[in-house]
């Protein structure tokens, strides 16, 4: 039965597959709850909320008896502009919203699996629930925690999404390689800009950049506004910088090729961008998710990085906006372009 389910992952496009147990380790359960109890989660009061359907998934499908856990590739064979004044967005938004790509694939495994077990009942999620997603997928084989608190596959490097069905068929749970993947490795520790990491394999997320521009609703901290870069939607650091993303492997799957124009690079184009062009551009893609006025939160704040002179008049327009959290940043943005521009001048004129 196993096998079979496996098999049919295969068949959708699943580079990674593996089953577990419902019960997780206690220790696994007990560093989440004392990350939480750090307040590490930011703003994201859901996680706290969902604890109790995470820690027994027989909620979320009565009966429940096992977990198969997928993995599907991203990494895009294309190249992103890296000029100063040119907007970077992380890897993973470069192509269709993969909730959407996951779920289409979770739907087709769901029903390969009613067609050969009659007695099937499952629950599909993809970043989309409250579930242990990386703790179930760790369990199933399909890799280890790393420093960057994601998860590493030996085959895949991190660059993958992970999907899972709760199941009521009785699947064997699949070999769990116990490797650590990081070793007396710390290369995603100092690349973080803002020291999000520490090292034990968990992320400050009032810290992490990807938060910052994606799930908080407010102003990104001004101390923090500077390592932001050009970085408008997520970060890649502590995946770029990481050992076993260097093999050369790329995602074959069409809805993940890059849809982003050179067009959407530029920051003084996405400067002029308005609600409208935001919702009919970023149709069907994940950099929905902050809205446009988190988008434009986050393209003021690289704006003022860039050292372009030509961006402040456009910066400006933002100082008065009704949003408040627009007024916040474009006015550190204004400023400090302003600081940089003239300590820049006044090196040229020594």
């Amino acid at each position: 039965m196993t096998a079979c389910a496996l098999q049919l992952a295969a068949e959708c496009g699943f580079e990674l597959a593996g089953v577990s147990e419902l019960h997780l380790p206690p220790e696994e359960i007990n560093s989440y709850v004392a990350w939480l109890e750090r307040l590490e989660y930011g703003s994201m009061d859901y996680l706290p909320r969902g604890l109790e359907l995470r820690l027994d998934p027989r909620k979320l499908l009565e009966g429940a008896l096992a977990v198969l856990s997928v993995g599907l590739l991203y990494r895009p064979r294309e190249q992103h502009p890296q000029a100063p004044d040119q907007a970077l967005y992380s890897r993973y938004a470069w192509g269709r919203d993969y909730h959407k790509v996951m779920k289409g694939k979770l739907k087709r495994l769901s029903a390969g699996l009613l067609a050969v077990f009659p007695e099937y009942r499952g629950r599909a999620f993809a970043d989309s629930a409250p579930v242990f997603e990386k703790l179930y997928a760790s369990q199933a084989g399909l890799g280890s925690k790393g420093k960057n608190s994601l998860l590493i596959s030996r085959t895949l490097g991190s660059e993958f999404f992970i999907g899972e069905i709760i199941t009521s068929l009785p699947l064997a749970p699949t070999p769990r390689e116990d490797w650590d993947p990081c070793q007396s490795c710390h290369a995603c520790v100092d690349a973080c800009p803002t020291g999000a990491l520490s090292g034990d394999r968990t992320v400050n997320a009032a810290r992490c950049l990807a938060y910052l521009t994606i799930e908080s609703p407010d102003p990104i901290p001004q101390e923090l506004c500077p390592a932001l870069g050009s970085r408008i939607f997520g970060c890649d650091a502590c995946q770029g910088i990481c050992p076993w993303n260097r093999r050369r492997i790329f995602t074959s799957e069409p809805d993940f090729a890059c849809r982003l124009t050179p067009q959407l690079a530029s920051l003084e184009y996405l400067l002029t961008m308005d609600e409208e062009q935001f919702l009919r551009i970023f149709q069907g893609s994940v950099i929905r998710r902050p809205g446009w006025a988190g988008f434009m939160r986050n393209v003021l704040a690289a704006a003022g990085n860039s050292g372009q002179p030509h961006l402040l008049p456009l910066i400006r327009r933002f100082a008065d906006h009704a949003n408040p959290m627009l007024r916040t940043q474009a006015r550190w943005a204004a400023e400090h372009l302003e600081d940089s521009l003239a300590k820049e001048a006044d090196q040229g004129d020594r």
